[in-house]
């Protein structure tokens, strides 16, 4: 673990990276950037704690299988550099759009294109398929479209009609709201896809996004503004006077 947030864990992770590539290089295989990611996701310890465990450790709560505090657990150099060791490459799939927490009205447009990449170029075919389900952290899922291939392919993958997706208008925070009340609160209108991809030899991939809804019939012109990317943080809202409205 690192003990330097964010910071601290990329310099980590690089390192582990590192040892993937020359892992692969020893074997006389070059590693496709989506290949190491998949063998970082997928050779990862995966974390889920009982609620007694979060009550003693004070840690965030989590669940089997990919979680929002978690992701897909803690790294584990030495599984990873096995399975480039023992030829176990999985496929990897990935999404160009929609965009990371993209806001999408479907008054606009009723769907939206999964555009992305399916690749098992070390396999003799794959089998993929795209789900979606509501909220960051869903535990249900809602299938779109499968199918099959080889090689490598990229494209629209699938299809969602988002004008069947309900819409949750964000509700209003609470003076006292927490970390855990907060992120429920802000994903409410959210949707998260889900691509699914298993070559011939078991060896899986997985890809996911996250994106808004927004039916919003009070929205004024020209809103939601994409501000786009930054390198500040957001701006936290704090009740200062104790009128019980947020200032900033």
């Amino acid at each position: 673990p690192s003990g330097a947030c964010a910071t601290g864990a990329v310099a980590n992770i690089t390192g582990v990276v590192g040892l993937i590539h020359s892992a692969a290089a020893d074997a006389g295989v070059a590693l496709h950037a989506g290949e190491v990611r998949q063998l970082l996701n997928h050779t990862a310890d995966d974390i889920s704690l009982t609620a007694d465990e979060v009550a003693l450790s004070k840690a965030y709560p989590s669940h089997p299988g990919w979680d929002a505090f978690f992701g897909y657990g803690r790294v584990n150099a030495a599984h990873a550099v096995e399975a480039v060791a023992a030829g176990e490459i999985p496929p990897w799939t990935s999404m160009d759009s929609p965009a990371w927490f993209q806001t999408l009205d479907p008054a606009d447009s009723p769907t939206v294109d999964i555009i992305g990449t399916l690749s098992a170029e070390r396999s003799d075919s794959y089998t993929y398929d795209v789900e979606y389900g509501l909220g960051h952290d869903p535990l249900a899922w809602i299938p779109v479209d499968s199918g099959s291939g080889s090689g490598r392919t990229d494209g629209v993958l699938a299809t969602v009609d988002i004008s069947e997706i309900p819409w949750t208008p964000t509700s209003a925070p609470d003076v006292h709201e927490g970390v855990l009340e907060r992120v429920d609160r802000v994903f409410e209108s959210a949707v998260t896809v889900r691509v699914n991809i298993t070559d011939a030899e078991g060896l899986v991939g997985s890809e996911r996004r996250t994106f808004f809804v927004d039916a919003d019939p009070d929205r004024l012109p020209g809103f939601p503004f994409d501000m786009e990317a930054s390198g500040e943080s957001s701006p936290v809202l704090s009740d200062l006077d104790g009128d019980g409205v947020y200032e900033i």
